[in-house]
């Protein structure tokens, strides 16, 4: 079934997978990127969490503008700026 899969998606079935806690990826997120074809055109959401993030920038100032960007986008779009914080491992 996963060899069937094409390539891009096989790697957001991997990261479903890596990321399976029940709470943010369940075992259904799963299930709909196993079945894309019938899933694709019904337009799921599917979880992402970006691995790593590599910036050429030493000082953050870019990085905390765009943070700041975002968040005032959510706020005009009125959700809870709260959504948009970076992870740390």
């Amino acid at each position: 079934r996963i060899q069937e899969l094409p390539y891009c998606i096989r790697i957001l079935l991997e990261a479903a997978i890596r990321n399976c806690d029940g709470l943010t990826n369940s075992s259904q997120d799963v299930e709909r990127i196993l079945d894309w074809r019938n899933s694709s055109v019904k337009a799921v959401d599917v979880p992402w969490k970006v691995p790593r993030v590599v910036l050429q920038d030493l000082s953050g100032i870019p990085v905390l503008i765009d943070l700041s960007a975002m968040r005032d986008a959510v706020v005009a779009s009125g959700c809870d700026p709260q959504l948009v914080n970076p992870l740390s491992p």
